[in-house]
């Protein structure tokens, strides 16, 4: 089955990316949109949405220029995008996740440690971590709907902390890190009850019990091989079936664990097929693995004892790539 996948490129003259992703692990190009630096995608209702880092740098309508921005395309026949011209300011510094859920439009801005629920509810973060140079502040790097649907999680890399919320960012719980690791994204496994946290400065998985809106921390696996050598960031996670993925920029490789309840065995480390690799998802037999510092998208098949590079299209810093499983079947 062919997929529709959709490649956020972030630079001043990239967009987003439409590509199909067939049987064979080729990419076939579909498509373009033309967006100012796009840091991050969301599907939702149709439609696919797009926080950029600056978009309002020359504009006088806003409070601040420095502020990011959501943009949205709608999505027709055989996923084919097309653009809008509105753009909604996010009432934060360096938005790089966006989410959406129940039809509301949530942002984490990095650079200001808050959460906005667009149009303009936005809740701040307060204090910090150990590390000087990462975590002088809150440093908000994702936010993302609980597996209860009931609740939302905001990983918070500058605090070591992740934090649950109502739909309208009421607290509810929070639950630390250990001091210093710098949590940045989470994966629910496929029951719910468990979280995986790629952990960005201790370069491990945070392995935590979730239930109504509380996580407890279990333990954390390291997830470089003991022969490494030299400076990486872990990045991305993901957990598709019995596997948990995570990502590291400067090894350059996604580390590959099999799940077994609470404990996670390693399986082995998948070479990114470039350098840099922010963001990555698993369909199927493939991973397609957006490679930051080389400028190309690799696709790997990660089944495979050698994980041979199945394709590879170069694009300007691509930094998320995401599915969108269900498209109309004409133009919106």
């Amino acid at each position: 089955m062919e997929r529709n996948i959709y490649i956020a490129a972030c630079s001043k003259d990239g967009g987003i990316w439409h590509y199909r992703l067939r049987d064979d692990g080729r990419l076939i190009y579909v498509d373009c949109v033309f967006a100012d630096r796009p840091m991050y995608l969301a599907s939702g209702k149709e439609r696919l949405y797009a926080v950029l880092r600056s978009p309002f740098e020359h504009s006088t309508e806003f409070t601040s220029s420095e502020f990011s921005g959501v943009v949205s395309c709608s999505i027709g026949a055989e996923g084919i995008l097309a653009g809008s011209k509105e753009c909604l300011s996010t009432h934060g510094i360096c938005s790089c996740y966006i989410a959406v859920i129940d039809n509301k439009i949530y942002t984490a801005n990095y650079l200001s440690g808050s959460i906005t629920l667009l149009p303009d509810h936005v809740v701040k973060h307060y204090g910090h971590g150990p590390n000087p140079l990462r975590q002088e502040m809150p440093h908000l790097h994702q936010i993302i709907s609980c597996p209860d649907g009931r609740y939302l999680a905001a990983v918070d890399l500058g605090t070591d902390r992740i934090v649950t919320y109502t739909h309208d960012l009421r607290i509810i719980s929070e639950v630390h890190a250990p001091a210093g690791s710098g949590p940045r994204h989470i994966a629910f496994s496929p029951d719910g009850e468990l979280a995986y946290c790629a952990n960005e400065l201790s370069n491990d998985v945070g392995v935590y019990r979730y239930h109504e809106g509380h996580f407890l921390y279990l333990r954390s696996v390291q997830a470089l091989p003991d022969s490494f050598e030299g400076f990486t960031k872990a990045a991305a996670i993901r957990c598709s079936g019995n596997y948990v993925f995570i990502s590291h920029r400067g090894y350059d490789h996604i580390t590959c664990f099999s799940r077994k309840n609470e404990t996670l065995s390693k399986v082995g480390d998948i070479p990114c097929g470039g350098r840099g690799p922010r963001d990555f998802d698993v369909y199927g037999d493939y991973i397609v693995s957006t490679n930051e510092d080389s400028n190309d998208v690799a696709v790997i098949d990660w089944k495979k004892e050698d994980y041979p590079v199945t394709d590879k299209v170069k694009l300007p810093h691509p930094l998320c790539v995401t599915e969108v499983e269900r498209v109309n079947t004409s133009l919106v």
